[in-house]
């Protein structure tokens, strides 16, 4: 069995390399202030739609991918509002 390497480091037992994925990934979050797991995902947009797209994330000088990652949150944290405003609204009988 050949030697794995993980971030330029030697690391030939899985239990040894596993662990310093976990304390690499608890470090990236923790200092950096990132997210160590992420997914690439295809969108199917309209080309006017992702020129628009283009031209908000050029004027906040973000990427295409951190202006989508920020519009999606403040939809989901909308949303969830919403849902919550609905689940507690009260309704009176006469």
């Amino acid at each position: 069995m050949s030697p794995k390497l993980l971030h330029g480091v030697h690391l030939p037992y899985p239990r040894i390399r596993d662990r310093y994925q976990r304390l690499l990934n608890q470090y990236r979050y923790r200092y950096l202030g990132s997210y160590p797991m992420t997914r690439t995902v295809q969108l199917t947009l309209e080309d006017d739609l992702v020129a628009a797209v283009d031209r908000a994330a050029g004027q906040r000088r973000q990427s295409r991918s951190a202006f989508m990652r920020e519009t999606l949150r403040a939809s989901l944290a909308k949303l969830g509002a919403q849902a919550l405003a609905q689940k507690h609204r009260v309704r009176v009988k006469f």
